[in-house]
């Protein structure tokens, strides 16, 4: 992924590498029938899904009786498993974003670079881009319970969906370069409100009832 965006960081740009790479069809394109799913784009978001996965299961399978045996209960089970999502998103949003302000630097001249604004631009694409990869990791543990084959269906259902729909109340709009513009904040607003409702909830119902 890196090979592919340090390629791509070479390519002529007047914006950030960030914010080439979160471009995709903006809402009068959706609302014409010519959306398109922007291959880039499409691999940050479902990569967290592919590392996250079922490992919460295995987890629980190899070492919940031994956890339980030390005196932890489901429920301290579960928040352990909200710490882990937010330190892999965290993580992998890091790396991202080192590996992409790497190229800049070395494609552009750093003084340059600092006046355009473009690191102003990565701290707000970071915070957006975090809120949206803990928003589709807990939705996708959440249908993960109902069936497995949910774990990577419902994120990659949910990606397409938003490429090909022009929902303003849709979260995900906040990832997209050509639509993030054209929303309020108040969408940041909700999306945080329902990171904390599905972490809350996720937490709860984990530690209430014996999944399997």
């Amino acid at each position: 992924m890196i090979i592919a965006i340090g390629y791509f960081g070479r390519l002529p740009r007047r914006k950030s590498l960030l914010a080439a790479i979160l471009t995709g069809p903006d809402f009068e394109a959706a609302k014409q029938g010519y959306a398109y799913l922007p291959p880039f784009w499409l691999m940050i978001m479902i990569l967290p899904a592919f590392i996250i996965g079922d490992s919460f299961v295995a987890i629980q399978a190899g070492l919940f009786s031994k956890a339980k045996g030390l005196g932890f209960s489901k429920r301290e089970f579960g928040l352990n498993n909200l710490l882990l999502i937010v330190a892999t998103n965290l993580c992998y949003l890091a790396t991202i974003l080192i590996a992409l302000l790497m190229i800049e630097v070395t494609t552009t001249e750093a003084r340059g670079f600092i006046q355009s604004g473009w690191l102003t631009s990565y701290q707000d694409l970071g915070v957006r881009l975090f809120l949206i990869l803990m928003l589709l990791s807990l939705i996708q543990q959440i249908c993960g319970w109902l069936n497995r084959v949910l774990l990577l269906l419902v994120p990659i259902v949910v990606l397409v969906y938003t490429d090909f729909t022009a929902a303003l109340w849709n979260p995900l709009n906040l990832v997209l370069w050509p639509r993030m513009r054209l929303i309020g904040n108040e969408i940041v607003t909700l999306t945080i409100v329902g990171c904390l409702v599905l972490a809350i909830g996720y937490g709860y119902v984990y530690g209430k009832y014996e999944l399997k």
